[in-house]
């Protein structure tokens, strides 16, 4: 389900999206041609969110290539890669610096399963992006994860954080409530900058608390660490079994969405906001599948 929602997503959703005008990575003709042929239903998808939905869906997919386990059928493989192509290329228009990083990061993960010995040379490569960060200026590079255009760079989004850390002070048993955020955060803490059009803490954490309080976060905390106790179980249970590329590409999703919701909460008080809960679901029902096979009377027996 959650792989045919991110494709469906890709190929229908490109129309219904509200493309960026300005403040591009880059520009492309594809965009303009976007703008014509925008389809007006009274509602839009903003490119930040879509790519939020993708990037649940990309890890899966590059597992199920990079991991083969002798039993996927050729085509499957061929595809998968075929699907890759299609989100990856829809990612990269949407120009969501989240999506990037978050899928940077996963694939990472990914190709560390594949090639353990890559672990190795992380250190390096962390060492070589700290070096590149510092020739271009630690407050260049932070303002073009968020570009002046959107919310005033990173200043503006710092000061959203401290305004929704200030909400989840004066409002820490109940929140200020889902839907309310553009409206009940620049009447009690002015900004700097118009959230208007971004009514969210630019933060999946912050967005938790600012709307449930700080018992809405520490229960969403506590299901987040369940399931990073579940994927770990899985990823030893599953090591040499058929399942194997599933979990990781599970895992990776959901390192994904975590990355993601350091900088943007688009996955979360939106129309769309369903999918990580499947992302949760296929995870849970992964692992009570798991633990009821390993539990069976049958396999007991044999044993």
């Amino acid at each position: 389900m959650l792989l045919l929602i991110g494709c469906i997503l890709a190929i229908v959703a490109p129309p219904f999206v509200a493309w960026k005008p300005e403040y591009r990575l880059f520009s492309l003709p594809l965009y303009d041609w976007l703008q014509t042929h925008t389809i007006d239903i009274g509602e839009t998808i903003h490119a930040n969110v879509l790519a939020s939905v993708l990037i649940l869906s990309l890890p899966i997919l590059i597992a199920i290539v990079l991991l083969p386990n002798g039993k996927t059928p050729r085509w499957r493989r061929y595809g998968a890669i075929g699907l890759i192509i299609l989100l990856l290329s829809v990612l990269i228009i949407t120009q969501s610096r989240g999506g990037y990083l978050s899928t940077c990061i996963a694939c990472t993960f990914l190709i560390t399963r594949r090639w353990p010995r890559v672990l190795w040379g992380l250190p390096f490569l962390l060492v070589l992006v700290g070096i590149i960060i510092y020739q271009i200026g630690p407050q260049i590079f932070l303002d073009e994860l968020s570009p002046r255009g959107a919310i005033g760079g990173w200043t503006g989004r710092v000061d959203i954080w401290n305004a929704s850390l200030q909400a989840i002070t004066d409002f820490s048993f109940t929140g200020i409530g889902i839907g309310t955020f553009s409206y009940i955060i620049p009447l009690l803490y002015p900004l700097q900058v118009n959230i208007e059009d971004y009514p969210h803490a630019h933060n999946l954490f912050l967005q938790i608390g600012v709307n449930l309080g700080v018992p809405g976060l520490i229960a969403y905390v506590a299901l987040l660490l369940n399931i990073s106790a579940m994927l770990w179980q899985l990823l030893r249970r599953a090591r040499f079994t058929a399942d194997y590329p599933i979990v990781v590409g599970l895992c990776g999703s959901f390192i994904a969405m975590l990355v993601d919701g350091i900088f943007s909460s688009a996955n979360w008080d939106t129309k769309l906001a369903f999918v990580p809960w499947l992302l949760i679901a296929a995870i849970t029902v992964r692992f009570l599948a798991t633990i009821q096979f390993k539990s069976s009377p049958q396999l007991s027996e044999e044993n």
